[in-house]
């Protein structure tokens, strides 16, 4: 048989080559695209275990580095349906051989499944104890599988060598579907993605299911990254991946910039809460600009998954005292969160405008209503354009409302005290404190305050005359007690009051359906 590659040495003897060279010529007449390997295989059956692997080595010799230079296809059939008795020492030359001149973490080639056909089949036949030094090599054909330059990345051969590493989920390292995330992550990963600390990473990752995480998950991320580099080192990476990095890929314009899938988006989101437990620079920095990228990006090109991720960037920076705005890379956000200030109570989101709702109870709501023709009319859900186009904002409007709400709960305990025992602050201060404040004016409106005239002791409810004017008190008769800025002023306590004028504020109260922040009547 002659093998006729680049090499083009016989097969000795003669006589079993020339054999071989018949059966292997008959099988590819009868069908030259996908040889049947019929003659091919009941000749190789007839030859020793011994015979078939020294076959089976000359024959890849003619596929290093992923290539196929030969025609000896039928043969090579025959000799991954014939078992051959391989031995791990013997299995190791066929993958050295299949992977030659091959970067073994950052692959940059194109693979022909014709060129590893021999070193899987004989991976398989070895016992599963020897077969734990071989990953390195499924690996690395993996990373080539589904690597920039594959043709598809739901290829038989991807699936098949996934299978001999029982250790890579499904789900989502072979997605169904196009995934910048992905595709960019296996990118910048390479082989390295499908090792078990990365593994373990991604599924813990996957685990996180609320907008926060848990105690426990903290704990068992700190402690999986505390074990060792790998994994710390890939959170940084599966970040940039966020943005489509790395940008040096000849493909990246065609793959890593798809748009996000939501799977992508929620793992994304759990390496943003895994950034700053890595201890390191890199993955903050990595989470910096993949958070800048995402809201510089124009509205109609953003990608239309990335909410939850910018919502958890958001977060994270401000959780672990690094808020938005403290960076060069960050003008848009701390403009955005400057613009709100702090105490917003409306901003435009397109074609809508966020209002957000304080009652007089202390409760407090993001809601939406269409921008054009000034609509008083609030919308019953998010918008869906507001979710898609405007994640950034978005996110930033809700971490705005969790500081209202704290702000409110603040001062809902700071009222709940005045109310037992209030000393008595000067006017000037107390419009300053609870009046002034857009915020805080809902809830010191619905309250009942006493004040030290130079007549007597009156109590009302805080008006206006004018919408510019001074703060007065409305008395329960309706009669206006204007105040100067030394007028002592206090949360009024009924039960240190008239019974009978407790009872008439709690029927005014009533009448006017004014819910309290805090009871006083």
């Amino acid at each position: 048989m002659t093998v006729n590659g680049w090499t083009a040495d016989p097969v000795a003897p003669a006589a079993l080559g020339r054999a071989l060279a018949k059966a292997s010529r008959l099988d590819a007449r009868t069908n030259a695209r996908f040889p049947r390997a019929g003659r091919s295989t009941a000749l190789i059956e007839g030859l020793s275990e011994e015979d078939r692997r020294r076959i089976a080595l000359r024959i890849q010799l003619e596929r290093t580095g992923l290539t196929f230079r030969d025609i000896e296809q039928p043969v090579m059939r025959a000799l991954c349906m014939t078992h051959c008795g391989w031995r791990p020492a013997e299995t190791h030359q066929l993958f050295a051989l299949a992977l030659e001149g091959i970067d073994p973490v950052h692959p940059d080639a194109y693979i022909v499944p014709e060129s590893v056909q021999l070193p899987l089949a004989a991976f398989e036949e070895l016992d599963p104890a020897d077969r734990g030094s071989f990953e390195p090599y499924l690996r690395t054909l993996l990373a080539v599988c589904l690597g920039c330059r594959a043709a598809d990345t739901r290829n038989g051969l991807a699936w098949r060598v996934r299978a001999l590493l029982p250790a890579v989920p499904l789900d989502p390292l072979l997605p169904p579907i196009p995934d910048g995330f992905l595709a960019s992550a296996r990118c910048g990963l390479g082989a390295t993605l499908y090792e078990e600390p990365v593994l373990r990473l991604l599924r813990l990752c996957a685990r996180l299911e609320t907008a926060r995480p848990t105690p426990e998950w903290r704990g068992s991320m700190r402690e999986l990254l505390s074990v060792g580099v790998t994994a710390r080192d890939a959170v940084g990476t599966l970040l940039a991946a966020g943005r489509g990095a790395p940008d040096d890929c000849r493909w990246r314009d065609d793959r890593h910039l798809e748009p996000l899938s939501s799977t992508s988006d929620a793992l994304l989101a759990a390496l943003a809460w895994a950034a700053p437990l890595t201890g390191t620079t890199y993955a903050m920095t990595q989470l910096d600009r993949t958070l800048a990228f995402h809201l510089r990006t124009a509205s109609h090109e953003r990608p239309s998954g990335s909410g939850h991720f910018v919502h958890a960037a958001l977060s994270v920076l401000r959780t672990y005292e690094r808020k938005p705005g403290t960076g060069a890379e960050f003008v848009a956000v701390r403009d955005l969160l400057d613009s709100l200030g702090p105490l917003g109570r409306s901003v435009r989101v397109g074609d809508y405008t966020a209002v957000f709702q304080i009652s007089s109870r202390g409760t407090s709501a993001l809601r939406f209503r269409r921008f054009y023709g000034d609509s008083r009319r609030f919308l019953k859900d998010v918008p869906a354009d507001v979710r898609q186009y405007f994640p950034g904002l978005y996110a930033a409007l809700r971490l705005h409302l969790a500081d209202l709400r704290a702000h409110l709960d603040a001062h809902l305990g700071t009222l709940a005290e005045l109310l037992e025992a209030d000393p008595g602050t000067p006017a000037a201060r107390w419009y300053a404190v609870h009046l002034d404040d857009p915020v805080l004016s809902p809830l010191s409106r619905a309250l009942v305050w006493q004040a030290d005239s130079p007549t007597g002791s009156v109590t009302g409810l805080p008006v206006r005359r004018r919408r510019s004017g001074p703060w007065v008190l409305r008395g329960i008769d309706g009669r206006l007690h204007e105040l100067t800025d030394d007028t002592t002023v206090r949360l009024w306590n009924a039960g240190l009051s008239d019974a009978q004028e407790a009872v008439a504020w709690r029927a005014a109260l009533t009448e006017r359906r004014i819910s309290q922040p805090v009871r006083q009547v």
